[in-house]
Parts: structure tokens; C-alpha cells; sequence
């Protein structure tokens, strides 16, 4: 794969891990990129998070929001879901009913385009790219997103084993455990970076709040897997987009899973 590094002073590349509903609200972590290498962080509460990505992204940095953007002003709870949500559910890729985040993803996108023209904003997914992860594991072909890897892998066989749950068990063991497989994952991806193993060597004494913590900056660096494989022309970068609906989501995919979301997109559009 193409990387391209950015210029010293700024992040290229930003990943925002928002809480969007009653449980998760002030919850928030970002994960980026810059010359020096990746880091990762959570952001106070209080802290004006629009202003917090202006100040750390480079000109023209791409930033990705775990939160819908388009294509929520229709919905509600009778219509909760988007035909992306619906198409990446078809694939064994669950949502959340996106009208919970109502304005919150478009008016935090205006916010940064209001101070920071320049900056490119798309809407992720952590666990869309977490699939994807734990199945390129499972096939056995280590976590290279390159050109090779894409002409060669097919994720059919192993598409169903699915991720640990780091964040839905009930058990604190159970959640650390998980999270533990999901720390080795990242620090296979991400193997220089000394703040993915920091976070990985803090998950077996995590208490539950540690826990929040821990998984709200898991899910900002799986965003930024999708965000640096965009940035650096992976050909396994993928924009999930279904017909004229307004939503999209940046992500990773094989050739296989992109071939089941079309022929999903195309049962929703009739």
C-alpha cells in the first residue's frame, strides 16, 4: 500500500470517536496521525471538540466522525434507518438506528468546515472496519491493506466468525478479555505505534469506567485504519454509499464484501 506521511505540525489524518445517545454523550476520543506517528487521546467533557480538531489537523486533513452525517432529517423512530444502515446490515454488519444522532454529526461538520474550510469531512464506522480486521486475521494473510492482499483475499470463508464483543458483555472479564483480542489487532496493524501498545498494556487492570475509556479509543483508531487507508490510495478503501441516499460511510472492504453490499443496495432501491 501507498502511504503518504504528513508534513511536520499537524495531523493529515483524524479520527473522532463521538458518544451520540443518553449512555455515551461526553464520551468522545480522537486518534491521528502526524509526522511523528499516531497518538490517541480522549477529550474532556467539556472541551470544545470542534475546536480541538481544527487546532491538531493539517491543511487539508482528512477527519472522520463515528456519527451519521447525511441522510437523517427523514427518520424517526418508525423510519430509524438509512439505506446504507439497511444495505451494511444485510452483510452482517449491524447499526445503530441512526435518527438517535438526529442534527448532532451534520452540525458538528458544519462546525469544523466553519473554522476550517479546507479540511475533509466523511462519516465512519469503527465496527464496519473491525469486520474486516477480524476476518483479514482469520484468513491468515496478517493486516496488510495493500494491492496484493486485495487481488488475492476473499473474506467469504471466514466473514461469519464474528469479533469479540469489547464492548457489549456484561462481564467486566468478558469485556477485557475481548478488548485484549481487539488491542492485539490494532497493535498488529499498527505496530510502531507506542500509543496503541500503552492502551493494549492497560486493558487487564481496567475498571469499568477504564473500560469506556479504553473502548471509545479502540473504535477512534479503527476509524483511522479506513482514514489512513483513504489517505494513502489503499485499494481496499471504500466509500458505502446505496443509490441517491444521502448517507455514506468511509471504510475498508474486500472485493467480496463490496459485491454483497451492491447486490443488498440493489434489493433496498427497488
Amino acid at each position: 500500500m501507498t502511504t503518504l506521511f504528513p508534513e511536520s505540525g499537524g495531523a493529515d489524518v483524524l479520527s473522532v470517536d463521538i458518544g451520540w445517545d443518553a449512555t455515551t454523550e461526553g464520551r468522545t476520543a480522537i486518534a491521528y496521525r502526524t509526522f511523528s506517528g499516531i497518538s490517541v487521546t480522549a477529550v474532556p467533557a467539556n472541551r470544545d471538540l470542534a475546536a480541538q480538531v481544527s487546532n491538531l489537523a493539517s491543511n487539508k486533513a482528512l477527519v472522520l466522525l463515528d456519527i451519521p452525517i447525511e441522510g437523517c432529517a427523514e427518520l424517526d423512530a418508525r423510519s430509524p434507518f438509512r439505506q446504507v444502515d439497511r444495505a451494511l446490515h444485510r452483510c452482517g454488519i449491524p447499526v445503530l438506528p441512526s435518527y438517535k444522532a438526529a442534527k448532532r454529526g451534520s452540525l458538528l461538520r458544519d462546525e469544523l468546515l466553519a473554522k476550517r474550510p479546507d479540511l475533509r469531512v466523511e462519516e465512519s464506522y469503527p465496527y464496519a472496519v473491525l469486520r474486516v480486521l477480524w476476518a483479514l486475521k482469520n484468513a491468515r494473510y496478517g493486516m496488510d491493506l495493500g494491492r496484493d492482499s486485495y487481488q488475492r483475499v476473499s473474506l467469504s470463508e471466514v466473514w461469519w466468525d464474528w469479533p469479540p464483543r469489547y464492548k457489549g458483555e456484561p462481564s467486566l472479564d468478558a469485556r477485557r478479555s475481548a478488548a485484549a483480542e481487539v488491542a492485539k489487532l490494532l497493535c498488529a496493524h499498527f505496530p510502531k505505534a507506542e500509543a496503541v501498545r500503552k492502551l493494549a498494556a492497560a486493558v487487564p487492570a481496567a475498571d469499568p469506567k477504564g473500560m469506556a475509556t479504553l473502548s471509545d479509543q479502540f473504535d477512534a483508531l479503527l476509524g483511522l485504519v479506513a482514514g489512513l487507508a483513504a489517505a494513502g490510495t489503499s485499494p481496499w478503501s471504500w466509500k458505502a454509499a446505496v443509490g441517491d441516499d444521502r448517507g455514506s460511510v468511509l471504510t475498508i472492504a474486500d472485493q467480496w464484501l463490496r459485491e454483497q453490499f451492491r447486490s443488498a443496495g440493489s434489493i433496498l432501491d427497488i
